[in-house]
């Protein structure tokens, strides 16, 4: 229980220490999206198959998923997943797969998460990520493009964040 604790709040210093320098990349001089990364919860990204989804809407095939879900002995290991078993009592990542998805650079990384959650947090403001796109009202330092909506359909989500995308040319005009 304590280590559970001394975890969290080394995350919680480790994101209040990113923001403070500032190390948030901020819009690329590209012209389209080559690469997206997908950031999510493994209910959420089950609920809603979100690889259709994002592929449907985005019409790219070079897609990356990492999904969080909450630790527990019979899940199988997946490079799909990350929990809080990914990072070290002092918050540093040391999941393999999880350090391989933070460090691509992606041109956009679209989380999908409506509800405050450290690690995907913390993941989110590690990313590589160009430009980052998330719900408003989880931590307004963390995206570039925040979307306020319903979070009952994703469809409304996605296509507010592809005619943000199109609007900040980001985008092939023909989406």
């Amino acid at each position: 229980m304590k280590l559970k604790k001394i975890k969290r709040y080394f995350l919680q210093k480790k994101i209040n220490e990113l923001l403070q320098k500032s190390i948030i990349k901020k819009i690329s001089d590209r012209n389209t999206i080559t690469s997206i990364g997908v950031l999510s919860t493994e209910t959420l990204s089950k609920n809603m198959d979100l690889q259709s989804l994002i592929a449907e809407n985005f019409q790219t095939k070079n897609s990356c998923y990492l999904n969080y879900r909450t630790y527990d002995k019979k899940n199988e290991f997946s490079e799909k997943y990350f929990s809080e078993n990914s990072f070290d009592w002092k918050g540093c990542v040391i999941d393999e797969d999880l350090k391989s998805f933070l460090g691509k650079e992606f041109d956009v990384l679209i989380t999908v998460f409506d509800q405050k959650n450290l690690y995907l947090e913390y993941t989110t403001l590690k990313s590589e990520a160009i430009f980052k796109v998330g719900i408003a009202n989880i931590n307004d330092s963390l995206f570039d493009l925040e979307i306020q909506t319903d979070f009952s359909d994703i469809h409304i989500y996605l296509n507010e964040v592809k005619k943000y995308l199109q609007i900040l040319s980001k985008t092939r005009t023909n989406l």
